[in-house]
């Protein structure tokens, strides 16, 4: 069994979760988007890759075509793309895609051409932001959904937006991102506002994610 990710880099969450599989399964295969060419990506985005020292993991990155990723796009029309497919992608079992658009469109396509299942994951902006943006991109979202194998997200929030814009509440499964027990966990107050030199009886909010303007 081989399974195929599709994503959009692999950070953080994507990186446990990958590794994580790959210790169960073992025989993973890897393809990373890129909204535009290698040599056109500012330097910024080329620095935004964390390799993953394995193996057993076999990872292509591949790029999307301007049409495409400025979407909404229909499925229909991704035909002629699946010789674009990453070789390992083509021979897995398996397709699952982080974030509804363009990842999960890519990996319901693939997965229907290929004749295998697929899995399409929404996190966050591709719930809320794409969904709202207008008719088309729902259309384009909607059919992505209905089109997968098995739909997850990560909160009851994202859960119960998709089901307000009819996606059945049975084909919606909610699989929160996990975290590291040994690195996070309750402790005193007190030696950690030292260590950071936070004195005093202020109040402070943590926020951990990326700020999206």
């Amino acid at each position: 069994t081989r399974i195929g990710y599709v994503v959009p880099h692999t950070l953080a969450f994507i990186r446990e979760q990958i590794l994580t599989v790959e210790s169960l399964f073992g025989s993973i295969s890897v393809a990373v988007t890129r909204p535009r060419p290698r040599w056109l990506e500012r330097p910024w985005a080329k620095r935004k890759e964390d390799p993953i020292d394995s193996a057993r993991l076999r990872i292509q990155r591949f790029f999307i075509p301007s049409a495409i990723s400025a979407g909404p796009y229909p499925l229909a029309k991704l035909s002629p793309l699946r010789k674009h497919a990453p070789e390992g992608i083509r021979d897995a079992s398996i397709i699952h895609g982080h974030f509804l658009f363009p990842q999960g469109f890519y990996a319901v396509r693939w997965a229907q051409d290929i004749g295998v299942p697929s899995v399409v994951t929404g996190h966050g902006y591709d719930v809320y932001r794409l969904m709202e943006r207008n008719l088309a991109w729902r259309r384009c979202l909607l059919e992505v959904l209905s089109r997968a194998t098995v739909v997850t997200t990560v909160s009851d929030a994202n859960r119960m937006t998709l089901v307000h814009w009819g996606v059945p509440s049975d084909r919606v499964h909610v699989v929160p991102n996990g975290y590291d027990p040994s690195l996070f966990f309750p402790t005193d107050a007190g030696p950690v506002r030292k260590r950071l030199g936070l004195g005093g009886d202020f109040r402070f909010i943590l926020y951990v994610g990326n700020v999206v303007g």
